[in-house]
Formats: structure tokens, C-alpha cells, sequence
């Protein structure tokens, strides 16, 4: 009776320490999910845009959700409105609209989390409140569209570069993380980045450890 309690009793201890290292990992696992999510949608926009020829304007709306759309007609799918500089004259077609769990992850600068090593800017090029931080190669301002609110539109052009839509190169970052509510509080260790090259298209996304980007 004695060893059946002992064994009861370990895997009990056991159990709970799962479970806690379990939680612990959920936030980092939700995080690089909506990350890969909306990392893979802007590479393929980048390649789709090579592949096909034609312009592909993404745009940032709302708290975690970005639309894609070409200038490339394709008939029975939606027009995307002509909004953003140099894209190619309508109708505009083939969107994708893709949604990260807003209750988990939002696009956001967590406070104390600094720049990315690409250094493109974490506050003063930031759309208002999110963390959609673009900054145009010839001014050094915030380069978003026309407002400093969402929705916020690039383009990837033929040759997969990236412009804003005055039509100049915009190398920029867009933020991610976990921001806290009254069931989840922010945690720093969500923290993602997804950094674009205007000059070349190039796409990189980061996770934050705590103390580094890697």
C-alpha cells in the first residue's frame, strides 16, 4: 500500500510540474504560430508578385488581420481597391484575408522589448498604437498610407521590392505580442518581429528571448 501511494505521489508531482511547464510554453507556442502565419503570407505575396508580374498590395487592418490583393484580374474574386501608389490600374483581384487570434496576439510593441538588430524604428515610425512600423527611405517618417491610423499599405512590386504609396522604397517591421487582459498579461517573451528590406523585399522574421532578438 505504502509503494502504491509513493508511486501515486510521483506521478502526481510529476503531473503538476507538466502542466506548469505546459502553460508556461503555450504563450511562446501561440506567438511563433501567429508569426509563421503572417510571415508566410507576406513571402508569398513577395513571390507571387515576381511569379505573376504584377503588384501586390498588403494591408495591415484592424488589431491582428492583413489582406492581400493584386492588380492581376482573375475572373469570379473580388476587387481590392487601387489605394496604394505605382499599382497597376484596375479592378484588382485575388485576396487572401488572413486573421490572427486577437485574444492571443495582436500587432503591438510590448513595452520595454527593443528594436530589431535591422534597426527600421519601434516608436516613432509606428502606426498609432500598433506595432506596423514603416519608415520611408527618403523622409525617415512613418510611411502607412495617408493617416496614422489603420489600415496601413505597401506594395511588392514585379521585382519583389517593396515601396509606400508615394512609390519610394519603405523598409519597415511589424511587431507582435501577447498584450495582457485580465486572463492573460503581457508577456514579453511573445514578443515577434517580421522585418521587410524595401530595397530588395527581403523578409525576416525574430523572437525575443527576453533580452536579445534571435
Amino acid at each position: 500500500m505504502v509503494e502504491m501511494l509513493l508511486v501515486i505521489a510521483i506521478i502526481g508531482v510529476v503531473t503538476v510540474l507538466t502542466l506548469v511547464a505546459w502553460s508556461n510554453e503555450m504563450p511562446m507556442l501561440r506567438a511563433d504560430s501567429g508569426m509563421l502565419l503572417v510571415e508566410t503570407q507576406i513571402r508569398q505575396a513577395r513571390e507571387a508578385a515576381i511569379d505573376h508580374r504584377a503588384n501586390y498590395m498588403v494591408t495591415f487592418k484592424g488589431s491582428a488581420e492583413m489582406v492581400t490583393c493584386t492588380s492581376k484580374l482573375i475572373n469570379g474574386l473580388p476587387s481590392c481597391p487601387n489605394t496604394n501608389g505605382p499599382t497597376a490600374t484596375p479592378p484588382q483581384s485575388e485576396i487572401s484575408d488572413i486573421t490572427i487570434d486577437p485574444n492571443q496576439m495582436t500587432y503591438a510593441v510590448l513595452s520595454g522589448v527593443p528594436d530589431t538588430p535591422d534597426l527600421f524604428g519601434n516608436t516613432t515610425t509606428c502606426v498609432s498604437s500598433t506595432g506596423v512600423c514603416f519608415k520611408d527611405t527618403i523622409t525617415s517618417i512613418s510611411a502607412c498610407g495617408s493617416t496614422p491610423v489603420l489600415p496601413c499599405y505597401l506594395t511588392f512590386q514585379s521585382d519583389g521590392t517593396v515601396v509606400d504609396s508615394s512609390g519610394n522604397y519603405v523598409n519597415g517591421t511589424i511587431f507582435m505580442g501577447q498584450v495582457g487582459n485580465t486572463r492573460n498579461p503581457t508577456n514579453p517573451l511573445t514578443a515577434r518581429a517580421i522585418t521587410i528590406l524595401g530595397a530588395t523585399g527581403r523578409v525576416k522574421g525574430y523572437r525575443y528571448n527576453g533580452k536579445i532578438w534571435f
